[in-house]
């Protein structure tokens, strides 16, 4: 039985011994290749030379179109309106000085009348006391070494306290009848400055009282807008009222229905007291002048848009704040992740180093770190950057870099050499 089982097994095993055989010669046998030693590879990079100029500030923020003046009319005196200017509607332009509602002014020309009566009676009547103050002059000058008066006693004698009453009485009516001409003029109702109807409250034939509300204006000369910056854009603006009469010039930008921008000529007014209460940001009050004048498409053209400049309207204000010299302007597709830079070493390796960033415009922001001097900043994307990384520099001529403000930042080695309005 054992025999048996032996036979059967023989065959395979001496299939194996053969196969282990057969393997332990071919690896006896084999040659082994020569190593060939692989230079590193290196990741071509373009790159732009950083150089210290004199940069200026510029502030982009939103705001509010709010007015610059706004009033609710009231008359001073009631009556019946008789007159209703056909510009007092919603949308109409006033100009100031120009009547926008008449009272009947018959019971105010009675008025008048009747004082004109009382001022000649008051008159007519200092001048009787004058008559008679001098007849008491007279007889005084007979008879004072025969009395002794009082001090009150004589003034009457001599009817002194009689002409200061009568020179009150004409003061008095001289002062209704300047009441009475004042409440005349009063039933011609005026717009106090250049406006824009915003809303009416009155019809003509209406008896208005001097509680009525006849409508509410708003100044067509000028709109502000109230922006919010970070407390810390304050120190590159030139504020009036803080920093001398100077302020900073500033513009306001619009988007028309194309989504072309439009540019008004802006002024800055003054820092107010309060913060955003959402940010905790400062406020400023921006005036815009002429806010329904065109326009301008580009600040260094005359082509102009008919969008005007509404209240309420969410825009865009830019100012120009003071220059930081001695700065390095880099474009911002040069900082990594937020506050990082990537340098090309004079041996051709990658050199990650972190940045302190003084300020952010558009497109590029600005530093003082001393070692960006004459250094070279890597501009293009590097899926893995390891620090000492290989890196092979290309495309060394003059490119140009877009800026958010439309213009260009030269690269290379020209970079920063120009200081961008």
């Amino acid at each position: 039985m054992k025999a048996q089982i032996f036979r059967k097994m023989l065959p395979p095993l001496g299939i194996l011994l053969i196969g282990a055989m057969v393997f332990a010669y071919l690896k006896s046998s084999r040659e082994m290749p020569n190593r060939v030693k692989r230079e590193r590879s290196s990741i071509r990079v373009e790159a732009l030379v950083m150089e210290k100029s004199d940069q200026p500030v510029r502030i982009r923020t939103m705001g509010t179109v709010i007015a610059s003046q706004s009033v609710v009319l009231t008359p001073q005196v009631g009556g019946k309106i008789v007159y209703r200017n056909p510009s007092l509607i919603p949308g109409g332009w006033v100009k100031k000085g120009e009547v926008l509602v008449r009272l009947e002014t018959k019971d105010f020309e009675l008025a008048v009348r009747q004082q004109q009566g009382n001022v000649a009676q008051a008159r007519l009547n200092l001048a009787n006391e004058k008559g008679l103050k001098a007849a008491a002059e007279r007889e005084w000058n007979l008879i004072r070494e025969d009395v002794a008066p009082t001090e009150e006693g004589k003034r009457l004698a001599l009817r002194e306290i009689q002409m200061e009453s009568a020179q009150a009485a004409l003061e008095s009516a001289e002062g209704m009848l300047e009441k009475a001409r004042l409440d005349l003029s009063r039933t011609r109702i005026k717009a106090p400055f250049n406006a824009v109807v915003a809303e009416e409250f009155v019809e003509e034939g209406q008896v208005l009282s001097t509680q009525s509300s006849i409508a509410r204006l708003v100044s067509s000369d000028a709109f502000h807008v109230d922006v919010s910056v970070p407390l810390e854009a304050l120190d590159h603006l030139q504020i009036p009222g803080i920093h001398g009469d100077s302020a900073s010039p500033a513009r306001v930008m619009q988007k028309t229905a194309s989504g072309r921008d439009v540019y008004r000529p802006a002024e800055l007014l003054r820092l107010l007291p309060d913060l955003d209460a959402r940010g905790k940001m400062a406020r400023l009050l921006v005036d815009v002048k002429r806010p329904f004048d065109p326009p301008k498409m580009d600040p260094a053209e005359d082509e102009r848009s008919n969008l005007p400049l509404l209240l309420g309207d969410y825009v865009e204000v830019i100012f120009e704040g003071r220059t930081m010299e001695r700065v390095f302007l880099l474009p911002r597709k040069a900082v990594r992740d937020g506050d990082t830079v990537w340098l090309f070493t004079p041996d051709g390796t990658l050199d990650i180093r972190k940045l302190d960033i003084a300020w952010t415009r558009g497109e590029s922001v600005l530093t003082r770190d001393d070692f960006l001097e004459n250094a070279v900043v890597v501009t293009s994307r590097i899926k893995v950057p390891v620090q000492g990384m290989r890196l092979e520099r290309i495309g060394e001529n003059r490119a140009e870099l877009p800026d958010a403000e439309g213009g260009a930042i030269p690269t290379d080695e020209s970079a920063n050499k120009e200081n961008r309005p």
